[in-house]
């Protein structure tokens, strides 16, 4: 926390404002003004949010960021599975990452928890994996 010298009459007596990505106050009382970063204390919170549809054979690698969660969040299956072939990794901070090549087509649903030391929140997707040459994946189409 950083303090700075105020007296009392300054213009913010006694209500919050917010300078830059600090909320502080002056205090009649206290006579100092106290900053605190409230993005460190931050839950996760879902984005809305999809996975690409993916392709048997063809590597597959969806990262996602649940920024502005503190560090470090953790992310884990809790429920359904990924495809085959398929696995969620924790990159850094409030990153991960679903990367592999599937093997067996079909359309999964599962449940990811997003977890640290201010919060849980889960999110439910379904990836769907098309067989092998088929029209599932990313594209782009240039005209």
């Amino acid at each position: 926390m950083a303090y700075s010298a105020f007296k009392y009459g300054d213009p913010f007596v006694g209500s919050p404002r917010i300078a830059g990505s600090s909320i502080g106050w002056v205090s009649p009382f206290v006579g100092f003004k106290l900053n605190t970063q409230p993005s460190a204390m931050t839950p996760p919170l879902w984005p809305s949010m999809t996975f690409a549809d993916g392709t048997v054979g063809r590597l597959y690698s969806e990262q996602f960021d649940l920024y502005p969660a503190s560090s470090p969040t953790t992310f884990s299956i809790v429920s359904g599975s990924l495809p085959p072939g398929l696995a969620l990794a924790n990159l850094s901070n409030d990153i991960a990452r679903i990367a592999g090549t599937p093997t067996t087509a079909g359309a999964y649903t599962f449940t990811i928890r997003a977890s640290n030391s201010y919060g849980t929140a889960d999110q439910s997707f379904t990836l769907t994996i098309g067989a092998a040459g088929s029209s599932g994946g990313a594209w782009i189409s240039i005209t």
